[in-house]
């Protein structure tokens, strides 16, 4: 498994080592979920003929951009939500949102 967050690494290492799933991951990485990122990602893994799904908690910061990158996403909505997904809920004409929610696969 490889995990991308936007957040300190350290945060995550700490989480998942709490939970003792860190020996399932593979790479942990701290970048912005963009589209491009999620491409270079794709390039990446599918060299070693691997399938990638992404799942995420955010329309705008985790499915649109996946999605863009031609990956298979699941919406796993949370309790957190950010400011930023409420603005892009409160003005329904967000290109962005609207895409995010168009793809959810699962």
């Amino acid at each position: 498994m490889i995990i991308i967050t936007e957040g300190p690494i350290s945060r995550c290492e700490d989480l998942l080592h709490r939970h003792n799933i860190d020996i399932y991951v593979w790479r942990l990485m701290s970048v912005n979920k963009t589209a491009e990122t999620f491409r270079h990602l794709k390039t990446e893994i599918t060299q070693h003929k691997e399938e990638i799904w992404v799942v995420g908690d955010q329309l705008t910061r985790d499915i649109a951009p996946a999605n863009e990158a031609g990956l298979t996403t699941i919406f796993f909505p949370s309790s957190f939500v950010p400011l930023w997904e409420l603005d892009a809920i409160a003005h329904p004409d967000s290109d962005q949102l609207l895409q995010g929610a168009s793809i959810i696969d699962m």
